[in-house]
């Protein structure tokens, strides 16, 4: 249930006119995926309505300043380099912190009212919100499970290039090759993230069936602290593996390429200061 409330902070993995109609139209989307795990009745459906517009407005009247002056400072930053006093390795790591925070802050938030909501649904309704998680969690093992060390490591490769390509556009044969040798630095971590849901959702079953209404509000608010200490270490190290191997292709752009990102940062502080003007 609390999964897709974080679309709020998601969304900016679109930009323009894509990332303002899915802002604008959040609450379906946090309907749709509400109903892929509990059904609802009528007054419940209202009593959730409700409270997301209230998480809403709260999200686009107080985060989206933030995230429009963050991407501002990014963007300033870039225009006086990738060097000292610009966009170095420290600042990109601030910044992909402050991004974690952003995200951290909306669960604090929505955890309280979220917690009443799960605590109040019936003993059937917990049971099927446990059961479709649990399921939603299986798929993805399976899923895992049944591919090969070597798919796992190109489908990762192929998702960095995507990603970098997203912000600095289409990308050369050296830098693709620089992403690739680069990639064997990482640790592999995706197993520790299956078995950190998996533990997740024991918790919460654990709490939800108890009713326990505080142990819920944790679990919503602070999942990450269910994190093992291996994961959170590789976690901590493979982020300032990435930042670090950012900066390294940000130093070889093209001109066209350096363009390309500062479109694109312009995008998402134009959208973010708009959408939030529309309060």
């Amino acid at each position: 249930m609390f999964k897709k409330i974080i679309l709020l902070v998601l969304m900016f993995s679109l930009a323009g006119c894509s990332l303002s109609f899915m802002y604008n139209r959040a609450h379906w989307w946090a309907d749709w995926y509400l109903d892929d795990f509990v059904d609802l009745t009528s007054a419940q459906q209202d009593r959730f309505d409700q409270q997301f517009k209230q998480w809403h407005q709260w999200h686009r009247s107080q985060q989206l300043p933030m995230y429009q002056a963050q991407f501002a400072l990014v963007k300033q930053q870039f225009n006086q380099g990738v060097g000292e006093g610009g966009l170095n390795e420290a600042a990109l790591l601030e910044h992909v912190n402050a991004f974690e925070k952003y995200w951290r802050d909306v669960l604090i938030y929505v955890a309280p009212e979220l917690a009443q909501l799960a605590v109040s649904l019936s003993a059937e309704q917990k049971q099927q919100l446990i059961s479709n998680i649990r399921k939603n969690n299986q798929e993805k093992q399976q899923e895992w499970d049944e591919q090969t060390d070597e798919e796992k490591h190109q489908n990762f490769i192929e998702k960095q290039v995507e990603q970098y390509q997203d912000w600095f556009g289409r990308l050369n044969k050296q830098q693709k090759q620089l992403i690739a040798q680069q990639s064997d630095l990482y640790v592999g971590t995706r197993g520790q993230w299956l078995q950190y849901q998996n533990d997740w959702l024991a918790a919460f079953e654990q709490a939800l069936l108890a009713s326990d209404v505080a142990k819920v509000s944790q679990l919503i608010a602070r999942p990450y602290d269910l994190r093992s200490e291996v994961l959170q270490q590789n976690v901590m190290r493979n982020r300032g593996l990435y930042v670090k191997n950012t900066h390294k292709l940000m130093l070889g752009l093209t001109d066209k390429q350096q363009r390309h990102l500062l479109s694109e940062l312009d995008d998402y502080e134009s959208t973010f200061r708009k959408l939030h003007q529309d309060y």
